[in-house]
């Protein structure tokens, strides 16, 4: 009686394995989808980190040396910045292009003749990986990342003294 058994054994044994197979498809691949997730919100969060501190020195740079008249409101120009590059272990090693725009959200006249401006800074974060133009980059359907920031700056009008 065992030995007209043991055949069906064998075949019991393969079906189980199958369907443990199967199964651990489905149990492995949604941690899987998580994990690579988890890496991707990571990277967005180096590149937040990263814009806050060039949008500092660019703010700095500004302050010191740029001439807010000649800001637009259509401005298109984009000004290049290094390169930014994310290394966190073997799990994150990504270069970026960095670039910035600036144009005038919203402008302003006081009673006193000062002029008030908001301007818009967006920071952008572009994939080195054929990447050629910023022209180029914002034509195809991959859009840059960015992050956007506003400055509020006033010009006070020079006064003149009447002797």
């Amino acid at each position: 009686m065992r030995s007209s058994r043991r055949p069906f054994l064998l075949l019991e044994t393969l079906i189980a394995l199958a369907m443990i197979g199967i199964c651990s498809g489905f149990f492995l691949a949604t941690p899987t989808k998580i994990y690579h997730k988890h890496l991707e919100d990571l990277q967005s969060i180096e590149l937040a980190r990263a814009s806050k501190n060039i949008f500092i020195q660019i703010q700095h740079s500004l302050k010191q040396n740029h001439p807010w008249d000649t800001l637009k409101k259509d401005s298109t120009n984009i000004f290049s910045l290094n390169d930014f590059s994310i290394h966190c272990g073997s799990l994150i090693q990504n270069t970026y292009k960095v670039g910035y725009k600036l144009w005038v959200k919203k402008e302003k006249e006081g009673d006193d003749g000062s002029i008030y401006k908001l301007i818009e800074c967006r920071i952008y974060f572009a994939s080195e990986s054929g990447f050629t133009s910023w022209e180029k980059t914002f034509s195809k359907k991959n859009q840059p990342l960015y992050f956007s920031y506003k400055i509020f700056i006033s010009f006070s009008p020079k006064i003149k003294a009447i002797l």
